[in-house]
């Protein structure tokens, strides 16, 4: 059912169900984890290498949210990982067990604990085969696609829109490194996919900009930690040094305290004074 096969079993004095992900389901993932691998290691016309990292690293947390419901996830995954391993031989010397620099992001928080984690010019490559057992939880009457209210939960549940998520994994990055692409990835999830001054949540792709909380003609790099994801209009008001700009947004933000002095330990980190609303 829906590639997951079930069947009862006897335990003890009652009949419980075990789950397995389906042979159908585990040649799929299998034959599009090596194509994701081969891209990597020869990106196709039109993608880079981080952009097939990014792919791959998608599609794997992608399907073990899907498939950790199944009781015996982590042998099917076991499974899977020991054939997409030895297409991984195909990078070579590309893959460290360690970064260069100290990074974070949801795929680095997800599978650090890994001794099969690895890493690409500093980019994480999650480990197919790390995945257990997650009880689905009972779905809500009220949660569903076709109302402003039932979406609202949907995000609620995950953290943040999806579908904001996969527009932002497919726009193209241009004149920033492959560490800018993910970590700004990262940072939108780490976020909950909301703006971190004002806290409301991105609307548009065009509203989500991130920023270089240390600017990098002084010294600032792109890693997750000097990187922080703000709407557009904050964005202007971290670097504005005009009057009339910064009033223009101000007002239209409306920032509280709380949030006023975000702005401002921004501004003051991007070598800028303080605004008082």
């Amino acid at each position: 059912f829906l590639g997951i096969k079930m069947r009862l079993t006897k335990k003890k004095n009652k009949l419980v169900v075990q789950s397995r992900v389906s042979e159908k389901a585990v040649k799929r993932i299998k034959t599009e984890a090596k194509q994701k691998i081969k891209n990597i290691a020869r990106p196709p016309k039109g993608m880079t290498e981080a952009r097939a990292i990014l792919n791959y690293n998608a599609f794997v947390m992608g399907e073990h949210n899907y498939y950790q419901m199944a009781t015996g996830v982590s042998l099917d995954f076991r499974d899977i990982g020991y054939e997409v391993t030895r297409t991984m031989k195909r990078l070579g010397d590309r893959l460290k067990k360690e970064p260069k620099d100290n990074i974070g992001g949801a795929v680095v928080d997800r599978y650090s604990s890994s001794k099969l984690m690895r890493y690409i010019k500093n980019l994480p490559v999650a480990p197919i085969s790390y995945v257990r057992t997650k009880a689905p939880m009972c779905k809500k009457r009220s949660i569903q696609k076709y109302t402003p209210e039932g979406r609202a939960e949907i995000h609620e549940n995950l953290g943040f829109d999806t579908k904001m998520l996969r527009a932002l994994l497919r726009q193209e990055v241009h004149e920033q490194s492959a560490a800018y692409a993910d970590n700004r990835l990262s940072l939108f999830c780490a976020q909950y996919g909301k703006c971190a001054v004002t806290g409301q949540v991105f609307e548009s792709l065009g509203d989500i900009h991130c920023h270089h909380k240390l600017p990098k003609n002084r010294g600032g790099r792109d890693n997750y930690q000097n990187l922080i994801i703000v709407r557009e209009s904050v964005h202007i008001l971290i670097h504005a040094t005009s009057e009339s700009t910064i009033a223009k947004h101000l007002s239209e933000l409306s920032l509280n305290k709380r949030q006023l002095a975000k702005l401002n330990k921004l501004r003051k980190e991007a070598g800028n004074p303080p605004v008082s609303a």
